[in-house]
């Protein structure tokens, strides 16, 4: 069930009701599918990436919002107000961002507190929702505790959106763009759960009728690129494969009962090369990587494995040798429990490569994007293992060397990153759940982010390629039929390509 309550005033032509979805389902429009309910009549969003539920019966002008959301392990859910249809509308969403440092004193497996973080977004006409304003600690949820109940209200006077957590006032926007609309949840990657939702305020009719604008999969034409992860390298004229390999017989078992077999001897990375861009390919080979040396990168007999993981990015850099990061893994079961970016390089054309750590501080990295700027600096950025902030660090010398690791935005560190620098000097680095950001002085800053459409990053790192004609194409490992073709204009604002 779900409830709209207000703290303005409450006059003659204002009215309260309950939002019942069990057994009511009819009095819902849906993007990406119905949601989930059980015996308590509770809204659950239905799977990954983002969901959206209208509730069809009144729109409102001023009105408020309040109900209870439950948070699971990486959740973002929404309260829904003022939509003109399906996707013009202010969202807030509600979110754990598993940033913050998990302290020294506490043992992986054990609970910690991570920030809730609020935020308000603004839906646009061509499908795209952007962030405009936000607090990253509006509360806090204990990492074994994922059934806590939050009281969310979002109160919508004149033209703010003010939001309040656990009768607690959170933030605000003013933003006249739509006055009215009607109410709903959403999601923006998964997790979470909504009841006891209801709104007060008073009725009013919409200028025009509002409508489901169904999402429309751009048609990708056979003489774009493909997003297949493979890789040209002009010094070499050869597209590069690389693919993870393992020794015959040996299993991946994702659950630590067998660490002695997780190990470099029995799994690497493996290329395979094209000279006809792809047409055909050699037999796959074992990339001659060196392992990294030192007592405290090997194998622990028993307790813990030892690889070199295929969790980074391959390229060509201007000089013509070739740079690729890696993980390397010391728990490859799942845990994370320490892990470190290596960025290896080539002047050969693969036949040897040297290696150096991407910050030799850091422990706790694993998958890892790159480019190289305008000025020849290398810029990497990091994922955290769920502990921390999403990172950078910078090279001056052709990854000899690497700064240590700096935040690069305050949010969820936890998500595959993709970085792409456009011919324009302009980057976009899109992660898991939040969508794409934007940088217009190589990454000393980024832009509130932008989600385009129904993708929100999927689970691997997505795929970006500049076109020819300076359109960007993207999409995800998970979800091609999401792939997108975007815009960007010389302030770093993303747009559907015309």
């Amino acid at each position: 069930m779900l409830t709209i309550q207000c703290n303005f005033v409450v006059g003659a032509e204002t009215e309260s009701r309950k939002l019942i979805y069990k057994g009511d389902e009819s009095s819902w429009r849906f993007v990406n599918g119905h949601w989930k309910t059980n015996k308590q009549g509770d809204m659950i969003v239905p799977g990954r990436y983002m969901h959206l539920a209208f509730h069809a019966e009144h729109a409102y002008d001023d009105c408020a919002i309040s109900g209870k959301f439950q948070l699971n392990r990486i959740p973002y859910i929404q309260l829904i107000v003022r939509s003109l249809d399906s996707r013009r509308f202010y969202a807030v969403l509600f979110s754990v961002q598993h940033d913050d440092p998990r302290p020294s004193t506490v043992d992986i497996d054990s609970p910690w507190l991570q920030p809730v973080m609020v935020s308000i977004w603004r839906g646009d006409a061509n499908g795209y929702q952007r962030m405009v304003a936000y607090r990253r600690k509006a509360s806090f949820w204990l990492t074994n505790e994922p059934l806590r109940w939050y009281e969310a209200r979002v109160e919508c006077v004149g033209p703010e959106i003010i939001v309040f957590l656990d009768d607690r006032f959170i933030c605000a926007i003013t933003d006249a763009q739509y006055p009215a609309g009607r109410v709903g949840v959403g999601s923006m990657w998964q997790g979470g759960v909504w009841r006891d939702l209801t709104v007060t305020g008073r009725p009013v009719e919409l200028n025009s009728p509002w409508s489901l604008v169904e999402h429309a999969p751009v048609e990708i034409s056979e003489d774009l690129p493909p997003l297949d992860g493979n890789v040209y390298l002009p010094s070499l004229d050869e597209t590069w494969k690389l693919r993870w390999e393992s020794k015959p017989g040996v299993t991946w078992v994702d659950n630590g009962e067998n660490f002695d077999d997780l190990t470099y001897k029995n799994f690497w990375i493996g290329v395979s090369r094209s000279t006809d861009r792809g047409t055909t390919w050699s037999k796959t080979e074992r990339l001659n990587l060196p392992f990294p040396a030192g007592h405290a990168y090997q194998p622990i007999s028993g307790k813990a494995g030892a690889v070199i993981a295929p969790n980074g990015k391959l390229a060509e850099l201007s000089d013509g040798s070739i740079g690729l990061t890696v993980c390397w893994r010391n728990n490859p079961d799942g845990n994370f429990q320490a892990d470190q970016v290596l960025f290896y390089r080539s002047t050969d054309g693969g036949s040897s490569w040297s290696m150096n750590p991407v910050d030799a501080t850091e422990w706790e990295r694993n998958e890892s994007t790159w480019v190289e700027l305008a000025n020849g600096e290398l810029l990497c950025v990091l994922r955290s293992n769920y502990n921390t902030y999403l990172g950078i660090s910078r090279s001056k010398n052709m990854g000899k060397t690497w700064s240590r690791v700096k935040p690069a935005i305050p949010y969820f560190g936890a998500s595959a990153p993709a970085l792409l620098c456009t011919r324009d000097n302009i980057l976009v680095l899109a992660t898991r759940g939040w969508g794409l950001f934007t940088s217009l002085d190589s990454g000393h800053t980024w832009s509130l982010p932008t989600q385009i459409g129904t993708y929100t990053g999927g689970g691997g790192a997505a795929q970006l390629r500049e076109l020819s004609d300076g359109r960007i194409l993207i999409g995800g490992p998970e979800s091609p039929g999401d792939s997108q073709i975007i815009a960007i204009d010389r302030n770093g604002v993303i747009h559907p390509a015309e």
